[in-house]
């Protein structure tokens, strides 16, 4: 079995574990959460440290990361070092955890900008659009919640509240046009055998979306209306996205895919989902949108084991 050395792919597993601790935490359950969080914590330094380890021996392979076809993947380390921010200022509710936060998102923020540049330079040679190009532009949407978490909890509240609805719009004006011409392209069949867990890398803009646009209206109060209609709207098609995404991953499975470490890609989105209408109940009141958070929760939680368990076996038998 041939696996992806210790890189931007790999990021997956600290985006879908730090949203795991966040979606717990905000549904009750610190019991699960806090050991979470600090599986996340461990996550990200052996992600980190092995990454820069494998390049202070083998620098050379930094080309490789940068090459065209892998630059979608970094958008999972400047995602999942944001998540993990957010998941920190969330379960530990301190100030020094919130700067933890806003540390993460001027690193995460950075990265998401930084390669969105280089895709756009790069974008002929990454014909033909796939699932994977959205990660890149999907990182913007999660700096936009992010940024407008960190203004509720006045880290610099004025400048945060601009860059959050900046971020979500370079993120909508990306990401969707980019979703409906892969959807376009694919449709009505399937993506690529090994590529079926991509299916779901569209669901984290519906959900990612709706948390931030819950979370910019409560920093721009203009902002309220139209994040309930985009809440609403974005969670509804992520149903329909969802659906596909499973029968897509259910048909890979039946071809016997073996296993990439974007089958963590099942699991970041959905948690997008569970904390999109999370927010959405908590500004809207409605007790639907918490029954769909704790379905979409329990779909999270199934998802996390069943990548983390292939990741286990498939490091076993590397063994």
């Amino acid at each position: 079995m041939h696996l992806p050395a210790v890189g931007p792919a790999w990021f997956g597993m600290l985006m879908g574990t730090s949203i795991l601790a966040s979606a717990t935490y905000a549904h009750g359950l610190p019991a699960v959460a806090w050991p979470v969080l600090v599986l996340a914590w461990v996550v990200a330094v052996v992600l980190l440290g092995g990454f820069g380890w494998r390049l202070a021996r083998r620098p050379h392979e930094l080309a490789e990361d940068l090459a065209p076809a892998a630059l979608s993947s970094w958008g999972m380390l400047g995602m999942g070092v944001m998540a993990l921010g957010q998941a920190t200022g969330l379960i530990i509710d301190h100030r020094w955890a919130w700067w933890v936060d806003f540390a993460c998102w001027v690193g995460g923020t950075a990265v998401g900008f930084g390669f969105l540049a280089l895709i756009a330079i790069n974008f002929r040679r990454m014909q033909p659009p796939v699932f994977a190009h959205g990660l890149v532009p999907v990182t913007p949407m999660v700096s936009a919640a992010a940024a407008a978490g960190l203004a509720e909890h006045t880290v610099f509240p004025a400048f945060m509240g601009v860059v959050a609805v900046i971020c979500f719009i370079v993120a909508a004006g990306v990401a969707l046009p980019l979703f409906a011409v892969v959807y376009a392209r694919t449709l009505p069949g399937f993506p690529p055998v090994g590529a079926s867990c991509t299916a779901f890398i569209p669901l984290g803009v519906c959900g990612q979306s709706t948390f931030a646009a819950q979370h910019i209206s409560a920093v721009h109060d203009a902002w309220h209306g139209p994040a309930l209609v985009w809440g609403t709207v974005m969670l509804t098609l992520a149903v329909v996205l969802g659906t596909y995404a499973y029968v897509t991953v259910a048909r890979g499975l039946r071809h016997r895919i073996g296993f990439h470490p974007n089958w963590w890609g099942l699991t970041f989105p959905v948690g997008t989902c569970v904390m999109g209408s999370h927010q959405l109940t908590q500004v809207t009141g409605a007790a639907g949108w918490e029954i769909y958070s704790v379905i979409a929760l329990v779909l999270l939680a199934a998802n996390w084991l069943f990548a983390a368990g292939a990741t286990g076996r498939a490091l076993r038998n590397l063994g």
